[in-house]
């Protein structure tokens, strides 16, 4: 649910968001697998910076997703999106 405050004579009224700042990262591959995760990871990280390994239970298993950056703009993770695609990953921004 979007954040509100409440206005003079008790109605809510939603505050603006603003979704292009605050922690993002690249998902450069999701794996059943950790070990094939962190292959991956070992790979990327000799290219770029706050490589990471985020577990995630999707109810019909563990998945380990690799992801590449942590910065404070979508601006900043799509610069880090374009170098990936460039290298040949398919990759897509996620917010942390």
């Amino acid at each position: 649910a979007a954040p509100v405050t409440v206005a003079e004579g008790g109605e809510a009224v939603p505050q603006v968001v603003d979704l292009t700042r605050g922690e993002f990262a690249v998902q450069v591959g999701a794996f059943r697998e950790r070990g094939n995760a962190e292959r991956l990871a070992r790979q990327l990280e000799a290219r770029y910076p706050h490589v990471h390994i985020a577990a995630f239970d999707r109810g019909d298993g563990l998945f380990h997703r690799v992801r590449v950056g942590r910065v404070g703009s979508l601006a900043e993770a799509d610069a880090f999106e374009q170098g990936l695609l460039q290298q040949g990953f398919q990759v897509f921004i996620v917010a942390e």
